[in-house]
């Protein structure tokens, strides 16, 4: 995977980044059929609102076998 400033089209969890003062800020979120779940608030926009921004994802969940237990 690479960051790319190609919006998501594939439902999953992935890496946000936007500037803020200059300066890269990261923040994982959830994209559900186009629409953007921030992680740890209510905030909720869409993909589309995202066009200046990085995007890295999505990002492939652990295998089964690398569960502990």
């Amino acid at each position: 995977m690479y960051w790319t400033k190609e919006m998501p089209v594939k439902d999953g969890y992935y890496w946000l980044e936007q500037k803020v003062g200059g300066k890269p800020t990261h923040e994982l979120v959830n994209v559900v059929q186009g629409v953007v779940l921030s992680m740890g608030s209510v905030k909720t926009c869409f993909v589309s609102d995202h066009r200046n921004m990085r995007w890295y994802g999505p990002l492939t969940p652990p295998s089964r076998e690398s569960y502990e237990g």
